[in-house]
């Protein structure tokens, strides 16, 4: 899903024709020369839909697709998994340590 978000005005970016306005990375949106002089971004990529405790998602200037960075190492968050204990932030992803678990996911 991408979310529709109002256009973005540059002033400090002057232009006379829309191709003055590339500013060679894929996550602005449509870009064109306002008949004021300025360069207007609309429609950027919005990534937000992608993040969580982990991981952001962020657009790749090259491609214009999200992509997920991980948003640190070691940080406590929930796999919401049961038969899982201790679980922290690792590469992007929440990870957790197997525990002994019954058939109603109980201890044993």
């Amino acid at each position: 899903m991408w979310a529709t978000r109002a256009p973005v005005i540059s002033f400090l970016e002057t232009c006379t024709t829309t191709a003055d306005c590339d500013d060679g990375s894929s996550c602005n949106g449509t870009e064109s020369c306002s008949a004021e002089g300025f360069c207007v971004h609309s429609n950027p990529v919005d990534c937000s839909h992608l993040d969580d405790v982990c991981s952001v998602g962020s657009c790749n200037v090259d491609s214009g697709e999200c992509e997920l960075i991980p948003r640190f190492d070691g940080g406590s968050c929930d796999d919401g998994q049961w038969c899982t204990e201790n679980d922290i932030c690792t590469a992007g992803q929440c990870i957790g340590e197997q525990r002994e678990c019954g058939e109603r996911g109980g201890y044993i």
